[in-house]
Parts: structure tokens; C-alpha cells; sequence
């Protein structure tokens, strides 16, 4: 019965979604989609993650909306606007403004943090949970090799035992592994400390890049959402809503008296040959609800360039280095 009912509040809700009946708040009370972009509960959110209502299908041409737009509302519209309601209409052309003025600002936190990276040398290159990983590949690494020398040093003495013989084989097979993995490592790890650079760099500047628009609008690195909208860190998540979860690397917010109203744009920051894939722009957009397709932000040419050349570097100096025993 519980899931019965369930499923039709869900059916009732996308019904209603899909009608744009959504309305706008009550003068003098807050906006209903302060904590999130969709009105909805836990129960409710999760069923129409499993009936697949909210999904945008494909990648639209154009401007998208969730109601019948007139050929002038639709002329009037960036050809990556996002109408999910019509009061978004007016939101959209405020925050064209604003995104377009943050701009320069957020292209040059993205171009700083690529090259306070390659600045520095492949030894020092990862911080925190990159570090971290690295080194414990390594260690691994170079235990499976001590392994393996001590096994050769004893049948340099005779015969190995068929468990003997076995272990060996273990070791060169994890030192093989290890290897490969550390060899491949580069890329992940070099985009991955670019983000956290990037996201250093938000933090610090967001106010100053934003200018004139701070008054209203607020930039927020590595931001999660579930089905609902604004949410907590996925660890921090009931267990049936961590599989709904998104975090994009940033997001532009409209704010009123320091309280998130709704997601103005979202962005994804790419330091690598993949882009922004189909499935990972619908869950977005059926998360964040931003007013605008996705946005990939990605280095120069020149510095993917350099960060490859970098990522070779450090996976020949991790390779070449031994943990002491």
C-alpha cells in the first residue's frame, strides 16, 4: 500500500510538473525551491528517479522548455536555455547576464589552477587523496617486487615448493599490475588535482569574479544534489537516495538573504580527451534544474598539451621509485 501510494504521489507530480502549473511564491515568504529545484519528498523523489520521470531526454537543438513556448518567448531565449517552468523565462534572461559576465573569471581560476600544476615538479605533483593513492600504489608495488626477489634468491638456492612457486607467480603478476596502474594513473590524478585547485580558486574568488552580481548570485565548486535539489555530501545521504546523487563542478546560484533560491548554471570542468556525456547531462539537469545546458569548461590546447607531456613525467618518476623496506 505504502509503495502504492508512493507511485501515484509520483505520477501526480510529474503530471503536474509536466503542465507547468508550478507557481510562485507568496509575497513576503521564501521561495519554495529554496532547499532544492524540485518540490518534492524523499519517497516521492526516489520513485520518479525509478519511473524515469524527470529525465530530458537526448540533447535538445534550442531552447528547451517543459510548456508550449510563443515564437517570441522562444527568439527571445539562448539557444542552451533550459524552461522548466514558466517563471524560469524571466530567471533565464537575468542569468545569461550574470553567467556571461562571470565569464573571464571563471576561464582564468581554471587557466590558473592548470598552471600552478605543471609548475610544479613530478615528485610534488599530487596533494592529498592523490598523494595518498599514488604512494600506496607504489608501496604495493614495490612489496609485490621485494616478494618476488626474495622467491628468485631462494631457487638460485633450489628447488621452489608448488606453493613457493605459486607465490612467485603472484608476485610478478601484482607487480605487472601495479606497474600498468601506475603507468595509466597521470591523467586521472592530474585532473583530479586540477579540481581541487579549481575549487581552491572558486572559494577565493567566486565574490570578486562575480563583481556587481555577488549582490545576488553566488559560484559553489564540487556541489552535490539529489533528485530534490540542493543536497548534502553524498556520504552525509540516506542510503536509498546516494544513488541519485550529482555533484557538478560548479554552479552558479541566485540568492536571497544568503539562501540558495535555485541553480542558475552548472558546470563541468574536463582536463581530458572525454567531454560531458548524454547520461551524465540528464542527471544533472534532472538534479540541479539549471537554467542553461551544462557547461564544459576545459585548458588551452596548449596546456592539454603540457599536461600530457607532465603526466608521462611523473608516471616515468613513479615508476622508477622504491619505498625503502
Amino acid at each position: 500500500m505504502r509503495l502504492f501510494i508512493t507511485l501515484a504521489l509520483a505520477v501526480w507530480f510529474a503530471m503536474h510538473t509536466r503542465r507547468g502549473t508550478g507557481g510562485t511564491s507568496a509575497p513576503g515568504k521564501k521561495n519554495s525551491q529554496v532547499s532544492g529545484s524540485v518540490d518534492a519528498s524523499s519517497s516521492v523523489e526516489l520513485a520518479q528517479v525509478k519511473t524515469g520521470e524527470l529525465g530530458v531526454k537526448g540533447r535538445p537543438t534550442g531552447p528547451f522548455a517543459r510548456f508550449p513556448l510563443s515564437p517570441t518567448e522562444a527568439a527571445s531565449l539562448p539557444q542552451d536555455a533550459r524552461a522548466w517552468r514558466r517563471r524560469d523565462i524571466p530567471r533565464i534572461h537575468e542569468a545569461d547576464q550574470v553567467r556571461k559576465d562571470a565569464a573571464p573569471g571563471i576561464r582564468k581560476a581554471l587557466d590558473d589552477a592548470v598552471a600552478e600544476f605543471l609548475a610544479r615538479s613530478p615528485d610534488q605533483a599530487y596533494t592529498g587523496g592523490r598523494e595518498k593513492q599514488l604512494n600506496g600504489w607504489i608501496e604495493q608495488r614495490d612489496a609485490a617486487t621485494r616478494r618476488k626477489h626474495e622467491l628468485q634468491d631462494l631457487a638460485k638456492e633450489g628447488p621452489l615448493s608448488e606453493q613457493q612457486k605459486k607465490d612467485l607467480a603472484e608476485a610478478k603478476e601484482e607487480e605487472g599490475k601495479l606497474s600498468k596502474l601506475i603507468e595509466n594513473a597521470p591523467p586521472r590524478l592530474n585532473g583530479l588535482e586540477i579540481h581541487a585547485i579549481f575549487e581552491r580558486n572558486i572559494n577565493n574568488r567566486g565574490a570578486e569574479i562575480l563583481g556587481p552580481h555577488a549582490e545576488n548570485y553566488q559560484l559553489r565548486a564540487e556541489a552535490p544534489y539529489h533528485i530534490g535539489g540542493r543536497g548534502q555530501h553524498p556520504e552525509n545521504a540516506p542510503a536509498d537516495l546516494k544513488m541519485v546523487y550529482q555533484r557538478p563542478d560548479l554552479v552558479l546560484e541566485r540568492m536571497s538573504d544568503g539562501t540558495a533560491q535555485y541553480t542558475a548554471h552548472t558546470y563541468d570542468v574536463k582536463t581530458g580527451k572525454a567531454g560531458i556525456t548524454p547520461e551524465w547531462e540528464q542527471k544533472v539537469e534532472r538534479n540541479a534544474r539549471g537554467l542553461f545546458q551544462p557547461e564544459e569548461l576545459r585548458p588551452t590546447a596548449q596546456d592539454r598539451a603540457e599536461l600530457a607531456r607532465m603526466g608521462k613525467e611523473i608516471a616515468a618518476h613513479a615508476n622508477g621509485r622504491r619505498v625503502a623496506p
